[in-house]
């Protein structure tokens, strides 16, 4: 087998030259980062004061001051990442200062510039910090920007900006139904995106659920779980035979939390298809203490699901002594699931007695206990437990 030596050199050559160029790249990039650190560090040092000064009056009727003189371009940066972080943190008036700040160091109308740059990661940085500016200028540059996006994971940070700088319900609507119009099952993020908004979004998470794209009866069902209402069951209960799993889940838990639902109703949520609702519904009992679905439970402590059995247990025993008697019926009944009764009134009456250091009434577990002997007689463990 014969080799050509001088190829072989000529190809040890190239590479060499590439590692050392790819070298120089890299170190050049790495010299660059520490002088950019280096000077970020100077900037913030010299103007430590100022940011004191800012932290100080946030809460203060008087405006903020400029520094004495205008910034570099430099300092805008550095200025910039500073305040964005913080109006990340804050809401209200705080918030409204460091954004009229923003504005009056020229940060705003600095990003509304490099938003028409020609290099996208320029114009992504800009949004980011438009939308945390809340510049309402931006919303249809940015709206552009976002329907010429390509289809990557960057079109939610523009999408994000649009709703923290969005003047009006119609905005938000549009870049809801763009964003969704794939139906990539990207709802809860939707949902987080627009929710970023000031406005009022109830009424279009509300025209949503007419909808015929399931994605965006999904953002709409999603986007209503903070503030559920008895007047949207109509909406609400065609969705309920659904065949997409989340579209009624949610649709059923909606109606659940709104707190509008007969007995009768509750019953069919504690018997429908998914065990998600039927433990939503009793654990949605348990923490809000309505007593007239106290029947629900009973049906729920006899789900096939022992989750499900032991959430409707736990919920019977904090609606009072109604409940709680109900529970001990239950474990001393042939019925299914009576061991997980009797396990959830041991295990009520032992936090109940540990919770005497923690101001519990006293009162209260001594007529669970008395309720608790009329069915079981009297319990050494439970005893020594107090």
């Amino acid at each position: 087998m014969f080799f050509n030596l001088e190829a072989a050199f000529y190809v040890i050559y190239v590479l060499a030259g590439l590692m050392a160029i790819m070298s120089s790249i890299i170190i050049g990039i790495k010299v660059r980062k520490k002088q950019t650190r280096k000077k970020t560090e100077q900037v913030m040092h010299h103007h430590k004061s100022y940011f004191t000064y800012i932290t100080q009056q946030l809460d203060a009727r008087e405006s903020l001051q400029t520094p004495k003189r205008e910034l570099t371009t430099f300092e805008k940066k550095v200025f910039q990442r500073e305040l964005v972080e913080r109006i990340e943190r804050l809401s209200g008036a705080q918030r409204g200062k460091l954004i009229q700040l923003c504005k009056d160091l020229g940060l705003t109308e600095f990003n509304l510039k490099r938003l028409k740059s020609g290099r996208h990661y320029v114009r992504l940085e800009a949004a980011y910090n438009l939308g945390a500016m809340r510049c309402e200028e931006a919303v249809p540059t940015l709206c552009k920007m976002l329907y010429k996006n390509k289809k990557d994971s960057t079109r939610f940070i523009v999408a994000r900006s649009i709703a923290q700088t969005a003047t009006s319900t119609g905005q938000i609507n549009d870049m809801i139904h763009y964003l969704a119009k794939d139906q990539e099952n990207n709802y809860p993020l939707i949902v987080d995106i627009a929710k970023e908004s000031d406005l009022d979004l109830r009424g279009p998470f509300i025209s949503l659920l007419k909808e015929p794209n399931p994605e965006l009866t999904k953002v709409g069902l999603f986007g209503l779980r903070d503030q559920p209402d008895a007047e949207m069951h109509s909406i609400l209960r065609p969705h309920l035979n659904s065949e997409d799993y989340d579209i009624r889940t949610n649709a059923a838990k909606l109606m659940v939390a709104s707190g509008g639902s007969t007995a009768q109703q509750m019953e069919q949520f504690m018997n429908f298809k998914d065990e998600e609702v039927r433990l939503f519904t009793a654990e949605w009992i348990g923490q809000t203490g309505v007593k007239k679905y106290q029947e629900v439970l009973e049906l729920g402590v006899q789900d096939e699901d022992k989750q499900v059995a032991r959430k409707s247990a736990r919920s019977l025993s904090q609606l009072g002594d109604s409940g709680f008697r109900t529970l001990c019926k239950l474990a001393v009944s042939n019925l299914r699931n009576e061991t997980i009764a009797f396990e959830m009134i041991h295990e009520y009456l032992k936090e109940s007695a540990a919770g005497y250091s923690t101001n519990r009434k006293v009162a209260d577990y001594h007529r669970k206990l008395s309720i608790y002997e009329t069915y079981f007689g009297k319990d050494q463990e439970l005893i020594d437990a107090m």
